[in-house]
């Protein structure tokens, strides 16, 4: 069974909003105190723009295929991530801390796993696969300490 360490960072996020939590208590009473807090100002796709899909015509014969539309929103929501990740890591590399909890929707946790470090991944105690920004802080140490016993 996995638990909450003392000095764990923890990082809720989704592609627009995170919160860094540092557990101040120990394993057996976990207190999360908010060290940060980010929002990302992600409008829909159709607010920041339209690219549409293009073609590409065969060099021989007459065959043509569509290209997928950009999604502006997606990018966002990953430049975002990336951040995150690069923020931590210099966080990491400075000492602040020594393991690290997420807790991220499946798309933003594979945004974060395609640009977390290795230095990052291998001090993860547990990447959690759901959203838990709307939730008031007070809940995330019972929220936190359920999922950490599942695994």
């Amino acid at each position: 069974m996995k638990k909450l360490k003392k000095n764990c960072r923890v990082l809720i996020a989704d592609g627009a909003k995170a919160l860094i939590f540092e557990n101040t208590g120990d394993a057996s009473q976990p207190h999360l105190e908010l060290l940060q807090s980010f929002d990302s100002p992600n409008p829909p796709s159709r607010e920041l723009g339209e690219a549409r899909g293009g073609r590409v015509y065969s060099s021989a014969g007459t065959n043509r295929s569509a290209m997928e539309v950009t999604d502006f929103h997606e990018m966002a929501e990953e430049a975002f991530i990336r951040e995150l990740a690069q923020m931590l890591e210099a966080e990491r590399a400075k000492g602040a801390f020594t393991s690290l909890i997420i807790a991220a929707p499946p798309k933003a946790l594979s945004h974060w796993r395609a640009h977390q470090t290795d230095k990052l991944e291998a001090i993860t105690i547990a990447q959690i696969a759901k959203d838990y920004t709307k939730n008031p802080s007070s809940e995330l140490v019972a929220l936190l300490v359920k999922e950490l016993e599942r695994e």
